[in-house]
């Protein structure tokens, strides 16, 4: 990824100890980090985002919050976009090759050399008198649209 990207993105990373290990790589390959999560330091790390995005920096937020349910979307991400006025824009990383965790995410890591494709979705405006549920819900299924995922099955869907 070029150097000029990553000092204009930062990522939202969960403030658990499993975070941790995600932060210190992040942090080596100089990504700007964020800590909090919807159960722990939530508050202050959207005022964070906020900042971030005022600041014209692009955010990399996972959706389903530390806990899950895989695939839900939490409110969290619909809060920041009315908060700042800012567009939702769904992306996924899909990889040639990886391991995957046991994990109630099965969160997945590219091997070495492996080909690693993002994909956007369209740009999601929110406005403050949008449905809320329908808007998470709207992000959901733009997210699985571009989700190569082996697992996924219609129930998800």
């Amino acid at each position: 990824m070029p150097l000029a990207l990553r000092r204009n993105l930062s990522l939202l990373i969960s403030a658990s100890r499993d975070g941790e290990y995600i932060a210190t790589l992040a942090k080596l390959f100089q990504f700007q980090v964020v800590r909090g999560s919807s159960s722990r330091g939530g508050v202050a790390a959207l005022l964070t985002l906020k900042r971030e995005i005022q600041q014209n920096r692009s955010l990399i937020i996972t959706v389903d919050g530390p806990r899950g349910p895989k695939y839900c979307v939490h409110s969290g991400i619909i809060a920041l976009a009315v908060l700042t006025n800012a567009p939702i824009v769904p992306l996924c990383f899909n990889y040639s090759h990886f391991l995957e965790l046991k994990s109630w995410d099965c969160m997945q890591i590219p091997l070495p050399f492996s080909k690693v494709t993002v994909t956007f979705a369209p740009a999601i405006k929110v406005d403050r008198i949008d449905d809320q549920e329908a808007t998470r819900e709207l992000v959901r299924k733009e997210l699985l649209q571009i989700t190569r995922d082996r697992k996924k099955d219609s129930s998800e869907v």
